[in-house]
């Protein structure tokens, strides 16, 4: 599924009664070959956040399978080498934020952010990952969030070695995708989400409380609204 360029702020207006009668619904990636194609970014595109971000969204795994990855965002991933920032759950079920330099695609090309917290099958999640993007081991807790419903149960911890502090962008070649990787070969996510969205700051954990609402639906384009880049009903 292809949506163009079509990440643009004025695209965050929502109609109230369309949120409150579609608040129980989803998109579904099968894992093979679903995938959304958002179109081109570049480092000037609105979700190419670099001084600081914010990443929110709703998320289901209806199976787990250990060792498996599943590809859940990037905002910027092309063919040749670790580009932009790129969201995935890891082969132990956590969930990965990691920021690449664009120069090669090997761990010292990244820097990879875990959470602590486990993830179980068909759960639904609400994902907060909140940063200034410094990689700095001493203060990884301070300038990392992920938080799981809410709770930053478990440190951040970083396996990255690329010792950059912030994401590199491809200015020709990349694409914002959702349930899809293509550097090397092309690989997916099986999941449930719905309710994506990104800040060009790092969200308070008031407005983050704000966010979950107690794991009840809300429209998170309401939060901080006049920082926010990006936004996916």
């Amino acid at each position: 599924m292809a949506f163009g360029n079509a990440i643009k702020k004025s695209n965050i207006t929502e109609n109230w009664l369309f949120d409150f009668y579609n608040q129980d619904s989803y998109l579904s990636f099968d894992g093979s070959n679903d995938y959304i194609d958002c179109g081109k970014t570049t480092d000037a595109s609105p979700v190419s956040v670099a001084v600081s971000g914010t990443f929110a969204f709703w998320i289901n795994f209806p199976t787990l399978v250990d060792g498996q990855i599943e590809e859940i965002w990037f905002n910027n991933n092309y063919n040749d080498n670790y580009s932009g920032v790129w969201i995935y759950k890891s082969g132990d079920h956590k969930i990965i934020c990691s920021t690449m330099d664009n120069t090669g695609t090997g761990v010292g090309n990244r820097e990879s952010f875990t959470s602590g917290t486990v993830l179980e099958a068909n759960t639904w999640y609400f994902i907060v990952i909140g940063t200034n993007f410094n990689h700095a081991t001493a203060t990884v807790n301070d300038n990392w969030h992920i938080y799981i419903n809410n709770d930053k149960s478990g440190n951040v911890t970083n396996d990255g070695s690329g010792n950059h502090n912030a994401p590199t962008y491809d200015p020709n070649s990349g694409k914002c995708y959702f349930g899809r990787e293509i550097t090397g070969t092309d690989a997916y996510g099986k999941f449930k989400m719905k309710n994506f969205a990104v800040w060009k700051t790092f969200l308070s954990p008031t407005n983050i409380t704000a966010a979950y609402n107690s794991g009840k639906y809300t429209n998170i384009a309401d939060i901080d609204s006049d920082e926010l880049v990006a936004y996916w009903q």
